[in-house]
Formats: C-alpha cells, sequence, structure tokens
C-alpha cells in the first residue's frame, strides 16, 4: 500500500505504463531500488475530487511576514452554503503556529477562521502545516483536509500613525487609534523621543485617560489610541516627535512616519449655548408683566 501521496489540486490521470515507483535515501540524493515499467499490471490510475470539500483561504497562498501572524484565514464549504456538520479541525506544524488550536467549525455557520504565525528566527521559505478534521457525523460529509504551503518572508508590516497632531493649549488632540494588520508573534512597542527641554513634562504628555507613554502591541491587543496634551502656559509652537519600535518583534514592522509634528495652537474660543428664562410675575385681564433672562444679548419677540 502507498500512503502520504499528496493530494493533486485537480484531477488528473496516471499512465500506469510510465509509472515507476522509487526508493531513495533519507537525503534523497540516491535511489536503493525502483520497479520496471514492464512490471506494472494496472492500466490506469485516476484521482476523481471530492464534490464537496473544504475551502482553505480561498485557495490562495498564505503569505506571513517572519515575526508576525497572518490575517484571519477562511474555512467555508465547497459550495458556498453552510456546514452540514459540526466539525474540529486540529492543526499540526513544526514550525507554525495556530489560533485557535483547534478551530471548531458548528453546524450552520457558513465560515470559521483561524491565523497562522511565524517566529521571529525564521528564514524566508517555504513552511507547511496540517489541518486534521474530525466531523460529529457518522459518516464524513467533506474530503480528508491535506498539507497546506506558507510562505514566510521579511517583508515588514507597515503601521500607519498620523503625520501630525494639533493640540490645542490646555487641552488634548482627537484621540486616533493605530491598529495593526497582523499581530506581532510575541509584542511590540512604540516608544516616543522629542527634545524635553522644548516640551517639559509638565506643559506636553501623551493623554493617560485614553493612551499610554509606551503603547504595546500583542497578539490581544492589536488596536491602541493615541492623543497627545498641553497645559495652558504652554507656548504656541511646532515640533516633532520621532517614532522607534521596541520590542521582540520590532524588525517585523515599519512605520509610515518616522516622526509626527504637534501643533500647539490656541484654544478655540466657543461661544456658550443662548438660554432663556421667562417668569410670570403678575398676570391681570389686560396686562402680564414678564421677567426674561438671557445670557446672550439678543431680541425678544413675541
Amino acid at each position: 500500500m502507498i500512503t502520504s501521496l499528496l493530494t493533486p489540486k485537480q484531477a488528473v490521470t496516471i499512465d500506469m505504463n510510465k509509472l515507476r515507483v522509487m526508493v531513495a535515501t533519507s537525503d534523497r540524493s540516491s535511489t536503493i531500488a525502483t520497479s520496471l515499467q514492464s512490471r506494472n499490471q494496472l492500466g490506469s490510475l485516476a484521482f476523481v475530487p471530492n464534490s464537496l470539500h473544504l475551502i482553505v483561504n480561498n485557495y490562495s497562498p498564505i503569505q506571513i511576514t517572519a515575526g508576525t501572524y497572518s490575517t484571519p484565514i477562511s474555512i467555508k464549504p465547497s459550495d458556498n452554503s453552510t456546514f452540514l456538520t459540526n466539525m474540529m479541525i486540529k492543526f499540526s506544524s513544526l514550525q507554525l503556529v495556530q489560533n485557535p488550536n483547534p478551530v471548531y467549525l458548528y453546524l450552520g455557520n457558513s465560515f470559521a477562521s483561524f491565523i497562522v504565525g511565524a517566529g521571529q528566527n525564521l528564514i524566508p521559505t517555504s513552511y507547511t502545516f496540517n489541518l486534521v478534521k474530525q466531523e460529529t457525523s457518522i459518516s464524513a460529509y467533506y474530503s480528508t483536509l491535506s498539507e497546506y504551503s506558507v510562505i514566510v518572508n521579511s517583508i515588514p508590516i507597515t503601521i500607519t500613525f498620523p503625520s501630525s497632531f494639533t493640540v490645542p493649549l490646555g487641552g488634548c488632540s482627537m484621540p486616533v487609534v493605530i491598529s495593526l494588520t497582523n499581530p506581532p508573534y510575541s509584542f511590540i512597542n512604540i516608544n516616543y523621543q522629542y527634545n524635553t527641554t522644548l516640551a517639559p513634562p509638565n506643559m506636553f504628555w501623551v493623554s493617560q485617560e485614553i493612551s499610554y507613554e509606551q503603547p504595546s502591541f500583542n497578539l490581544n491587543n492589536t488596536q491602541r489610541w493615541v492623543s497627545f496634551c498641553s497645559s495652558p502656559s504652554f507656548s504656541v509652537m511646532s515640533f516633532n516627535v520621532n517614532l522607534n519600535l521596541g520590542g521582540d518583534n520590532a524588525a517585523s514592522y515599519n512605520f509610515s512616519t518616522s516622526y509626527t509634528t504637534i501643533n500647539i495652537v490656541n484654544a478655540v474660543v466657543v461661544a456658550p449655548l443662548p438660554t432663556l428664562s421667562l417668569i410670570a410675575s403678575n398676570v391681570q385681564k389686560t396686562f402680564a408683566a414678564i421677567q426674561i433672562t438671557t445670557n446672550v444679548a439678543g431680541f425678544f419677540f413675541y
């Protein structure tokens, strides 16, 4: 019996008159034994695909930057319908990791997803992983999953960061969310570097209500908010804040800009909302005394 053969990507037929089975050394550098074409007794060997199977990543190649996780990889039925049974998908690989593992596919759902992670020290090349399927039904509805290829590269993931922030005197800038498309394999953090003589800590700082002095990202935290604040006694000016990456997977990312410009501006004076109060102090048949109170100058019509 011949086992562990890779499943063809499409239906094929093999001419057994030209098929030879060879036994090679473990390094595949030399042949130990081989069969003879003249001894072949089988006319042909055909592969007929199961019409109902599971599609992984829409048949597209899976690519990952070393030191990161992939974007979500989908699993869905080949008929674009819903799953006909509950399934559990287990992941196995010597070099890669999956989250979550296992993945559960539930009856009635149309898809599920997982992500694959590649360690920082993996060299750029192709790696493989296996998905083992277990269905709760007595007979399997879907064909068996096989080996999948993942291309690991060293192309950094770009983190989009605003080119500037406008900070009013005595206030804070509008919050901006920094989001990672690919989670880090371990963690990264953002370090802000600027001239503290020009912008002392008691005059300029990172908002502590919604942000961090050193925002950190990991598998479970891929979004952080950023906002900067200033003292009302600070000066109107502009200066740059340099952006640096730290953490185990810093080499796997870069910024869309190497610095952000801080523009300290005068606070906008907001006019108060007009208020109106009417008090009838003396109401008679032919006249009424009404007290009108407002917080801004204006006209009253009746």
